[in-house]
């Protein structure tokens, strides 16, 4: 949001709100993954250059792991990376709400969720012609 808002005028586009961009990594049910540290060689789906990635980096910090020790499959549409849990295709996946609560009501085991308190990493933004149209 912030970079958005430093842009100024030089991009159509219209910061409106911030979201809490939180995430969840949560690991498939039957995959018995109960630590961070059992997450070594499984494949986490995620979107490279993102929120998601990282807090992938974050968690295997946490868990004494290298970058490296995890499979990262890149994928950018979040319903997929859900549905890739769900049917249990990936070993576990970094997800926002509502999919968190979703994935929890499944009985996929919620590992990690970001902080609160850090930096927005999500906001919702409009195209500046769109703000100004009245629907009075």
């Amino acid at each position: 949001a912030r970079v958005l808002e430093r842009q100024g005028d030089s991009l159509p586009l219209r910061v409106v709100a911030g979201t809490s961009g939180r995430l969840t990594l949560l690991t498939a049910k039957k995959k018995r993954i109960r630590a961070l540290k059992h997450l070594s060689e499984r494949m986490i789906a995620l979107e490279r250059l993102s929120a998601t990635d990282y807090w992938s980096d974050e968690i295997m910090r946490e868990a004494g792991l290298e970058q490296s020790a995890i499979y990262r499959p890149q994928v950018n549409d979040v319903k997929l990376r859900w549905t890739m849990l769900r049917e249990q295709l990936v070993d576990g996946a970094l997800l926002p709400e509502p999919y968190t609560t979703l994935a929890k009501s499944l009985g996929h085991n919620p590992m990690y969720t970001a902080a609160d308190s850090v930096a927005r990493w999500s906001c919702l933004v409009i195209r500046k012609e769109t703000a100004r149209v009245s629907y009075a």
